[in-house]
């Protein structure tokens, strides 16, 4: 079965029963396995990740590009709900630790110019494309938009 998703685009992904998959354990180790193919990107799909466990696993993306070898992160957790959620996203990831919004921008040097912006609210992270820790640069700047309620004081 293949899923085709968008950039933080999330699908629900319905597996078998536990009590079918024990059952009909395959002799080859080939359960709980999903493939991932990058379109447009020039890498390589990655066929056999396996998402059995919790963690998070790196992988290379082949081939290199301008002799950097760029990677890709599969991220496994559980959730409270007992649902398994599984995230493909480049390691290098921004965290907003302020209590106000920011943009980050992904700058193509050569351009000169913003090729995607991503709106951070305080607390929450955001991975960079892949590429763009080698190839771009990522500039980060407070929202130009005014918070939706003045922001919490701290007291000591």
């Amino acid at each position: 079965m293949a899923v085709k998703l968008e950039d933080g685009q999330q699908v629900p992904w319905r597996f078998e029963e536990w009590e079918k998959m024990r059952e009909n354990l395959s002799p080859d180790g080939s359960s709980g396995i999903v493939g991932i193919k990058i379109e447009n990107s020039g890498f390589e799909s990655i066929t056999e990740i396996p998402v059995n466990k919790e963690g998070e696993t790196l992988y290379t993306l082949r081939p290199p590009k301008d002799n950097t070898l760029h990677r890709l992160l599969c991220e496994v957790h559980l959730g409270t709900d007992n649902v398994k959620y599984i995230t493909f996203r480049s390691p290098l990831i921004i965290e907003n630790n302020t209590q106000i919004p920011v943009e980050i921008g992904v700058l193509d040097i050569e351009a000169q110019n913003i090729v995607r912006v991503y709106k951070i609210l305080p607390g929450e992270s955001q991975p960079a494309p892949i590429e763009a820790a080698y190839h771009q640069s990522v500039v980060v700047r407070p929202d130009g938009e005014p918070p939706q309620s003045p922001p919490a004081l701290l007291s000591c």
